[in-house]
Protein backbone atom coordinates (compact mmCIF):
# COMPACT_ATOMS: atom_id res chain seq x y z
CA UNK A 1 0.00 0.00 0.00
CA UNK A 2 1.07 3.66 -1.35
CA UNK A 3 1.16 6.23 1.15
CA UNK A 4 -1.84 9.20 0.02
CA UNK A 5 0.04 11.79 -1.25
CA UNK A 6 -0.71 15.22 0.93
CA UNK A 7 -2.19 18.15 -2.09
CA UNK A 8 0.27 20.72 -2.09
CA UNK A 9 -2.08 23.66 -0.92
CA UNK A 10 -2.80 21.18 1.94
CA UNK A 11 1.07 21.23 2.69
CA UNK A 12 1.59 24.60 2.35
CA UNK A 13 -1.26 25.64 4.98
CA UNK A 14 0.19 23.01 7.30
CA UNK A 15 3.55 24.34 6.77
CA UNK A 16 2.13 28.00 7.87
CA UNK A 17 0.04 26.96 10.86
CA UNK A 18 3.50 24.75 12.30
CA UNK A 19 5.11 28.29 11.77
CA UNK A 20 2.68 30.34 13.34
CA UNK A 21 2.00 27.84 16.16
CA UNK A 22 5.63 26.58 17.11
CA UNK A 23 7.59 29.38 16.09
CA UNK A 24 5.63 32.30 17.01
CA UNK A 25 5.43 33.91 13.18
CA UNK A 26 3.43 36.59 12.44
CA UNK A 27 2.34 38.03 9.48
CA UNK A 28 1.88 42.09 9.87
CA UNK A 29 1.85 44.08 6.44
CA UNK A 30 4.11 47.26 7.08
CA UNK A 31 3.44 50.39 5.31
CA UNK A 32 6.27 50.67 2.91
CA UNK A 33 8.72 53.25 4.41
CA UNK A 34 11.35 55.76 2.94
CA UNK A 35 14.69 56.66 4.40
CA UNK A 36 15.99 59.95 4.06
CA UNK A 37 18.01 60.97 6.68
CA UNK A 38 17.95 65.26 6.28
CA UNK A 39 14.00 64.76 6.10
CA UNK A 40 13.81 62.01 9.10
CA UNK A 41 16.22 64.29 11.22
CA UNK A 42 13.49 67.33 10.75
CA UNK A 43 10.59 65.15 11.06
CA UNK A 44 12.36 63.95 14.08
CA UNK A 45 13.24 66.93 15.27
CA UNK A 46 9.18 68.59 14.94
CA UNK A 47 7.93 65.55 16.75
CA UNK A 48 9.58 65.26 19.59
CA UNK A 49 9.17 69.25 20.35
CA UNK A 50 5.03 68.55 20.00
CA UNK A 51 5.89 65.63 21.93
CA UNK A 52 7.32 67.43 25.05
CA UNK A 53 4.30 69.56 25.36
CA UNK A 54 1.98 66.75 25.09
CA UNK A 55 0.50 64.44 27.89
CA UNK A 56 3.01 61.75 26.64
CA UNK A 57 6.22 64.27 27.54
CA UNK A 58 7.43 61.61 29.74
CA UNK A 59 6.66 58.73 26.74
CA UNK A 60 9.34 59.71 24.15
CA UNK A 61 10.80 56.52 23.27
CA UNK A 62 7.14 55.11 23.35
CA UNK A 63 6.52 56.85 19.96
CA UNK A 64 8.20 56.37 16.48
CA UNK A 65 8.27 58.56 13.04
CA UNK A 66 8.55 57.22 9.74
CA UNK A 67 8.41 58.36 6.15
CA UNK A 68 6.23 57.26 3.91
CA UNK A 69 5.71 58.06 -0.01
CA UNK A 70 2.18 57.12 0.13
CA UNK A 71 0.58 56.69 -3.31
CA UNK A 72 -2.61 59.00 -2.76
CA UNK A 73 -1.32 62.02 -2.22
CA UNK A 74 -3.54 63.77 -0.44
CA UNK A 75 -2.54 61.41 2.55
CA UNK A 76 -0.23 63.39 5.01
CA UNK A 77 0.38 61.54 8.11
CA UNK A 78 -1.32 58.10 9.67
CA UNK A 79 -1.18 57.04 13.27
CA UNK A 80 -1.22 53.39 13.54
CA UNK A 81 -1.18 53.32 17.47
CA UNK A 82 1.16 51.91 19.76
CA UNK A 83 3.25 55.22 19.28
CA UNK A 84 3.46 54.43 15.37
CA UNK A 85 2.80 57.39 12.65
CA UNK A 86 4.20 57.71 9.38
CA UNK A 87 4.27 60.88 7.51
CA UNK A 88 4.17 61.71 4.20
CA UNK A 89 7.79 61.69 2.48
CA UNK A 90 6.57 64.41 -0.18
CA UNK A 91 5.24 66.72 2.57
CA UNK A 92 8.06 66.44 5.03
CA UNK A 93 11.02 67.22 2.13
CA UNK A 94 9.07 70.24 0.96
CA UNK A 95 9.09 71.21 4.63
CA UNK A 96 13.16 71.36 4.45
CA UNK A 97 12.62 73.89 1.62
CA UNK A 98 9.57 75.97 2.01
CA UNK A 99 8.08 77.62 5.16
CA UNK A 100 4.08 77.11 4.24
CA UNK A 101 5.42 73.16 3.93
CA UNK A 102 6.65 73.61 7.25
CA UNK A 103 3.74 74.80 9.42
CA UNK A 104 1.65 72.15 7.47
CA UNK A 105 4.29 69.27 8.61
CA UNK A 106 3.69 70.49 12.02
CA UNK A 107 0.40 70.64 11.33
CA UNK A 108 -0.09 67.31 10.71
CA UNK A 109 2.50 65.44 12.93
CA UNK A 110 0.44 67.50 16.15
CA UNK A 111 -2.57 66.32 14.42
CA UNK A 112 -1.41 62.15 14.76
CA UNK A 113 0.14 62.54 17.79
CA UNK A 114 -2.97 63.85 19.21
CA UNK A 115 -4.83 60.84 17.52
CA UNK A 116 -2.11 58.62 20.01
CA UNK A 117 -2.45 60.35 23.21
CA UNK A 118 -6.13 59.75 23.02
CA UNK A 119 -5.75 56.50 22.20
CA UNK A 120 -8.12 56.42 19.18
CA UNK A 121 -6.58 53.30 17.44
CA UNK A 122 -7.53 51.46 20.48
CA UNK A 123 -10.95 52.28 21.48
CA UNK A 124 -13.03 49.05 21.11
CA UNK A 125 -16.19 51.56 20.78
CA UNK A 126 -14.85 53.35 17.55
CA UNK A 127 -13.76 50.00 15.78
CA UNK A 128 -17.25 48.68 16.05
CA UNK A 129 -18.55 51.78 14.20
CA UNK A 130 -16.12 51.68 11.83
CA UNK A 131 -16.66 47.95 10.60
CA UNK A 132 -18.79 49.02 7.66
CA UNK A 133 -17.04 52.16 6.58
CA UNK A 134 -16.14 51.95 2.54
CA UNK A 135 -15.47 55.63 2.76
CA UNK A 136 -12.13 57.25 3.38
CA UNK A 137 -8.25 55.37 3.58
CA UNK A 138 -8.17 51.91 1.70
CA UNK A 139 -5.15 49.75 1.82
CA UNK A 140 -3.71 50.63 -1.43
CA UNK A 141 -3.51 54.27 -0.50
CA UNK A 142 -1.12 53.50 1.87
CA UNK A 143 1.11 51.36 -0.26
CA UNK A 144 -0.74 47.93 1.73
CA UNK A 145 -2.19 44.59 0.26
CA UNK A 146 -5.70 44.88 -1.09
CA UNK A 147 -6.50 41.85 1.65
CA UNK A 148 -5.22 44.28 4.47
CA UNK A 149 -8.66 46.36 6.00
CA UNK A 150 -8.21 49.86 7.03
CA UNK A 151 -10.06 51.19 9.80
CA UNK A 152 -10.78 55.09 9.30
CA UNK A 153 -11.49 57.27 12.56
CA UNK A 154 -14.54 58.78 12.99
CA UNK A 155 -15.08 62.61 12.20
CA UNK A 156 -15.78 62.98 16.18
CA UNK A 157 -12.12 61.30 16.32
CA UNK A 158 -10.81 63.99 13.78
CA UNK A 159 -11.80 66.89 15.55
CA UNK A 160 -10.72 65.54 18.95
CA UNK A 161 -7.35 65.39 17.19
CA UNK A 162 -7.30 68.85 15.72
CA UNK A 163 -8.28 70.29 19.07
CA UNK A 164 -5.93 68.73 21.18
CA UNK A 165 -3.39 69.55 18.18
CA UNK A 166 -4.09 73.31 18.20
CA UNK A 167 -3.57 73.17 22.24
CA UNK A 168 -0.34 71.31 21.62
CA UNK A 169 0.61 74.56 18.94
CA UNK A 170 -0.94 76.49 21.51
CA UNK A 171 1.65 75.65 24.53
CA UNK A 172 4.40 75.64 22.33
CA UNK A 173 3.69 79.29 21.48
CA UNK A 174 3.08 79.00 17.60
CA UNK A 175 0.58 81.06 16.15
CA UNK A 176 -2.81 79.02 16.05
CA UNK A 177 -4.25 80.98 12.99
CA UNK A 178 -2.24 79.24 11.31
CA UNK A 179 -3.70 76.29 11.95
CA UNK A 180 -7.02 77.94 11.30
CA UNK A 181 -6.00 78.89 7.76
CA UNK A 182 -4.33 75.47 6.80
CA UNK A 183 -7.90 73.92 7.86
CA UNK A 184 -9.73 76.70 5.61
CA UNK A 185 -7.42 75.84 2.66
CA UNK A 186 -8.21 71.90 2.64
CA UNK A 187 -11.75 73.05 3.24
CA UNK A 188 -11.92 75.10 -0.06
CA UNK A 189 -9.63 72.58 -1.92
CA UNK A 190 -12.27 69.74 -1.03
CA UNK A 191 -9.95 67.67 0.80
CA UNK A 192 -11.18 65.16 2.63
CA UNK A 193 -7.65 63.31 4.20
Amino acid sequence: MQPALVPARVAAWLAASVCWIWLGCTIQPKIPITVDSRVDSLLQSEAIGILKVSEDHDKLSRYQFWLSEFPRDDILGMSVGDGRIYISYKLAALALYDRDHLWLLRHTVAHEIAHETAAHATRERVTRLNRGATAGVSAGDIGLPWYVRVLNYSTEQELEADRKGVHYWKLIGWDCRIWVTILEDFQKQGYTG
